[in-house]
């Protein structure tokens, strides 16, 4: 369960750059994407470059498992565009522009907002968005549902300590397809923002094959893809798909990831 639920982190850095949403993947507990005291997140490199940090909760993953497993996509879009809307106030009281940072579930949940809501963000971050997902997966899930109940639970195979609850709901499972769905029935409108897209070509979850196919047909020509590798990681078991901190990857691929991600917001 989530010991810390702050939201909201003002950088000691001035002039402040703009602020940053942060965004979990699908059970992915919220805090690991950091915060203000911890070296080697998410969270804490961005205040160390000058930006406050708006992270976000999407339920399901701050609560109790019940909430997960009574989970819809609309749940996640409703409190997504929610805590968009606290963050974007802030920007506007401090004249700052909005960025977004997002894993997985986090990045497919807010690219459906900015294809359906009046959601704009300057550049995003992009960990192996959830946008993509390999035909295995979506497979060995869909069979699953037709012999399991909606609020039936698949164990996961991130570790404990990165886990938001035990497993994932089969009716999450089924609000995430139908996101990704959506996205591409929308021909991911509005959606060509300057984003880094970084994944580990192993990832368990997320074709880099299909992800490189959707940006030609989609032209979304201001993606740029990093591959990025999680050998060397203190995490057990070795999960590709997770690549959120230092823990995640080794130290010198988390350190070349932060030079990328530096040199990406400083291109204007």
């Amino acid at each position: 369960m989530i010991n810390n639920h702050e939201k909201y982190f003002k950088t000691a850095v001035f002039p402040v750059k703009g602020i940053m949403i942060i965004v979990h993947g699908l059970n992915t507990n919220p805090s690991k994407m950091g915060d203000n005291n911890t070296d080697g997140t998410l969270v804490k490199l961005f205040l160390d470059e000058g930006y406050h940090v708006y992270r976000v909760i999407l339920p399901g993953h701050g609560g109790s498992i019940e909430e997960m497993q009574n989970i819809n996509s609309r749940d996640w879009i409703n409190s997504a565009l929610l805590q968009y809307r606290e963050a974007a106030e802030i920007a506007r009281e401090n004249n700052i522009p909005i960025y977004l940072t997002a894993f997985s579930l986090g990045a497919l949940v807010y690219f459906n907002l900015i294809n359906i809501e009046d959601v704009e963000f300057r550049r995003t971050i992009l960990f192996a968005p959830a946008v993509a997902i390999k035909r295995v997966a979506r497979t060995g899930i869909i069979t699953a549902d037709i012999f399991l109940s909606d609020n039936a639970i698949i164990k996961s195979r991130a570790p404990i300590e990165y886990r938001a609850q035990k497993g994932v709901s089969i009716s999450a499972y089924r609000a995430l397809f139908e996101l990704e769905d959506n996205l591409h029935k929308n021909n991911f409108v509005n959606c060509n923002i300057p984003s880094l897209v970084l994944i580990d070509p192993k990832d368990e979850f997320i074709s880099i094959n299909k992800l490189k196919k959707l940006i030609s047909n989609f032209n979304l020509s201001n993606w740029k893809i990093i591959t990025v590798s999680g050998a060397g990681a203190e995490i057990t078991p070795n999960y590709h798909h997770l690549i959120i901190d230092n823990k995640c990857v080794s130290q010198l691929t988390w350190n070349n990831i932060h030079e990328r991600i530096v040199k990406f917001l400083d291109e204007f």
